[in-house]
């Protein structure tokens, strides 16, 4: 396939990858909590599969009591127990863990516990998950759970969105939960009056979204209780429905897909956990969260606002270039169902460009626009290569976890359980502040954040984010703030823009500094997890010399009209703006300087192409002096010197650069260290085998360890920085070692030089 092919169709390459990732005006009324009873709680042990085929474990709570009250209260309590049932089901695709499905259900007293499709050749029509039943009083309790995990073939349905009422993917496979829960009934003879106990994750629980809503429908249940995780959109004709929670991450972007644009949206009511935009106390409802992951994982919770902000970009901006669902359904649907269903997970990459092959020609606003989306996915992925290290200095990026972990932590079981089992109270956990204000400045300028007077983010017209107070304002002293209480603001500048994102429950100043002659454009984004895309009205323009201009933005209210430092209000102009992600996206991937993924590729051809070019010359020299020889010629040792240093000098050219400006490639890194030190082992080696004395042999065993020891170096990201002075501290380091190496050719002609006599000249 073409290379511009590919690009025209970028756009549908990445919102199948969200689609595939698993992916509501939502409903986001307070819920009654329930009163729980005074029995005591049953804590059940229950190990569980996690990314990576990790098995965690933890202890899930379990009472009767739970389904004795009404379905339309909700109860922390039972949405922790739902999770356990949620994890019992999940799939593990290597040695099966002991009682798997009986090991939470068991203990709670539920019998006949039957598992379907786990052990069945999945497909695009398949489903698995567990059925169990309890006698409680005068009913039966059904518990049912879809599998959310390790999905196999059966994941190409979620690509069928359709132009259905419902996703048609999600519906199939609800048809098939529903089937085998009346199969359940009819073959265990159970009768009289019965209520329902239904749980999933991702996939799953839009599965268990649509069943809930059909078993309720079908009056077959006295009661349905139906608590969900991390739920994509499953219905354009959804609405509230008593007894049916969907626990969303504000900014899990599964939670996004099918689009709140095209009409999708979930049954019953939606509750979301806390997010760092949107939440002024993130810090404190963090911490208890934190404290539960690291207790269940080995390693504290991580949050990252950079990757949320990217990725409800991209989902943005694909949106905004399929309005409507047949844009999706009639141009790539089929071809990527299809597609997917004759292979296997394997191999993404090679089968959704075997589907993109077969698309129809985009047109030209699509074709401009997947240019524009091609050039911010380089320019994002860039930028986390770059700038990993200043992640994990800020605890935003965990480099023990895999890529995908990182990128997708909202969407991770383990982060859901987090929020659910911390210390947090619940209306704070689950009925939190929903909004967040993007606030875009344009301008060469300084864009700081001050709350209560104290500078507590912001980022500098060189693009550097500041965390910490004194750092940008030292001077701003004594407030009410303390550091433990202190909102953490996230801040990018990209190109000429500068986006600060700021939670909408309380009142902030952004202090915009120039430095000479500028016209300033700014503008603000409404955005949450109810709608696809953000909302603006209006853009806002001032010129000025060096100096500073202030804004409030003061929770829902507009920006306040910009003032001077003395409280008078300053001339500005304002004009009708729609908010657009083609308007960011656009002066982020063209205007920010960035190596390109194309660039990288370039740099490792050409370094390939000059290893080969060198390793051909030293085969021509190596003929030429195997013939020189036997005539008794003698040849310069530079000839053998000369190629070792300059790839050595290549080798470790390449290492800085993944070092500074890509370093989330780590492997990559740690081989071109090795391999630059392993280039002076072999000439040291060379001259060794010319004059085998004691001193040579040190000097090669000694580059050899070197070599080595590169390995665990370069592996400890932590000790590995893009400064100056450590590019300085590894030139004079290697510097070193290549003298070392080449003075195992000279003493001989050293020796020689002083006793020509004892020491005859050899012909190499």
């Amino acid at each position: 396939m073409k290379t511009r092919s590919f690009h025209r169709y970028l756009p549908c390459f990445v919102i199948s990858i969200m689609v595939m990732m698993l992916f509501s005006e939502a409903v986001f009324a307070a819920a009654p909590f329930a009163q729980e009873g005074t029995g005591t709680l049953q804590q059940i042990h229950l190990p569980f599969v996690s990314v990576g085929q990790k098995v965690y474990e933890w202890d899930f709570p379990y009472t009767d009591e739970f389904f004795l009250s009404s379905s339309e209260d909700f109860s922390l309590h039972l949405a922790q127990a739902s999770m356990g049932l949620t994890l019992s089901a999940f799939r593990y695709n290597g040695d099966p863990i002991e009682n798997q499905f009986e090991t939470y259900l068991g203990p709670a007293g539920f019998t006949d516990i039957v598992s379907f499709g786990y052990d069945q050749e999945t497909s695009k029509d398949s489903l698995s998950g567990i059925i169990a039943s309890k006698k409680i009083g005068d009913f039966t309790l059904i518990a049912a759970a879809p599998n959310g995990w390790k999905y196999k073939k059966e994941w190409s349905s979620n690509l069928e969105v359709g132009e259905e009422i419902r996703h048609v993917g999600f519906n199939h496979a609800a048809m098939i939960m529903e089937s085998q829960i009346n199969d359940y009934i009819r073959e265990h003879g159970i009768s009289g009056k019965m209520k329902l106990w239904i749980s999933g994750f991702s996939r799953a629980a839009a599965v268990g979204n649509l069943t809930a809503a059909d078993m309720q429908d079908s009056g077959r249940f006295e009661d349905v209780y139906a608590y969900l995780f991390g739920v994509p959109r499953t219905s354009r004709n959804a609405g509230y429905r008593p007894g049916i929670f969907n626990i969303c991450g504000k900014y899990d972007p599964v939670t996004q897909v099918a689009p709140e644009s095209w009409g999708f949206e979930r049954y019953g009511t939606d509750l979301y956990t806390p997010s760092e935009e949107t939440d002024t106390n993130y810090q404190q409802l963090f911490a208890g969260a934190s404290d539960v992951c690291l207790a269940l994982t080995g390693h504290e919770m991580q949050n990252s606002p950079e990757i949320n902000y990217q990725l409800h970009m991209i989902l943005e901006f694909v949106y905004e270039m399929f309005p409507e669902p047949a844009d999706y359904a009639e141009e790539f649907q089929g071809i990527i169902v299809k597609t997917w269903s004759d292979k296997s997970m394997d191999n993404i990459l090679e089968t959704l460009l075997s589907g993109l092959r077969q698309l129809k020609k985009l047109d030209k606003r699509q074709e401009y626009s997947s240019e524009i989306l091609k050039a911010y996915l380089e320019y994002i992925l860039a930028w986390h290569l770059e700038h990993r290290q200043e992640e994990i200095a800020q605890g935003r990026w965990d480099p023990e976890l895999s890529l995908s972990e990182n990128i997708m932590r909202e969407h991770m079981p383990y982060t859901y359980l987090s929020w659910l089992f911390s210390d947090n109270p619940e209306h704070p956990l689950l009925y939190g502040h929903a909004f967040t204000r993007r606030v875009c400045v344009t301008a060469d300028a300084d864009v700081e954040v001050l709350k209560e007077g104290l500078v507590i983010g912001g980022v500098d017209r060189q693009g550097t984010a500041f965390d910490a107070p004194e750092k940008l304002s030292p001077q701003n002293g004594g407030t009410g703030l303390e550091a433990g209480t202190m909102p953490r603001i996230y801040a990018i500048r990209s190109g000429s823009q500068t986006v600060v994102n700021l939670p909408m429950n309380d009142e902030y100043t952004i202090r915009i500094r120039t430095y000479g002659p500028e016209t300033v454009l700014y503008y603000d984004v409404i955005c949450s997890p109810f709608t696809t895309f953000g909302h603006s009205d209006k853009m806002y323009a001032y010129s000025s010399g060096a100096g500073v201009r202030e804004i409030v933005a003061s929770y829902a209210e507009p920006l306040s009209p910009l003032r001077l430092p003395d409280g008078k209000t300053a001339p500005v102009q304002s004009f009708s703006f729609s908010y657009s992600p083609t308007v960011l996206m656009t002066d982020m991937a063209v205007t920010a300087d960035h190596i390109s993924i194309s660039d990288l590729l370039k740099i490792i051809l050409y370094a390939f192409l000059f290893t080969e070019a060198v390793a051909v010359i030293c085969l021509v020299i190596y003929l030429l002096h195997r013939k020189g020889r036997r005539m008794g010629v003698q040849y310069s040792e530079m000839y053998i010197i000369v190629p070792h240093i300059l790839l050595s000098i290549l080798f470790g050219l390449l290492t800085q650069l993944f070092t500074v400006n890509i370093f989330s490639i780590g492997i990559v890194r740690v081989f071109f260290a090795c391999l630059a030190v392993f280039m002076l082992f072999l000439l040291a080696l060379r001259g060794t085998l010319r004059d085998r004395c004691r001193r040579n042999w040190i000097i090669t065993v000694f580059l050899l360890v070197v070599s080595i020891a590169n390995i665990l170096i370069y592996r400890q990201k932590d000790l590995i920085r893009e400064t100056g002075q450590n590019f300085l501290i590894y030139s004079i380091a290697m510097t070193i070692l290549m003298a070392l190496a080449v003075s195992t050719f000279y003493r001989k002609q050293r020796e020689y030089m002083k006793d020509p006599v004892r020491n005859p000249t050899r012909v190499y």
